[in-house]
């Protein structure tokens, strides 16, 4: 997804970055034990924090190239493969 003719609205105060960070304060989380995935813009800025940065297969550029992995993403089911990839499956 290109995220062309999509118009994002958010606070200063919020964004998927300072998720990231309150999420990993709040759960005593390390980099390396947290996985993002990612497909547009608006996810850039997170790939930057994290360490394992999971692009999906139809994402742009500039994700896939800040990306540590590529999923697949036949049929919009790329969160799942990670998932099964991940159990060993």
């Amino acid at each position: 997804m290109n995220n062309k003719g999509f118009i994002e609205i958010i606070s200063s105060n919020a964004g998927k970055e300072k998720a990231y960070q309150t999420l990993k304060t709040y759960y005593g989380l390390t980099d390396n034990q947290i996985v993002v995935v990612g497909d547009a813009i608006n996810d850039l800025s997170l790939f930057h924090q994290a360490q394992i940065k999971v692009a999906v297969s139809n994402a742009i550029e500039e994700i896939l190239r800040a990306s540590t992995l590529i999923i697949e993403n036949e049929d919009y089911l790329g969160i799942a493969r990670l998932i099964e990839i991940s159990l060993g499956e």
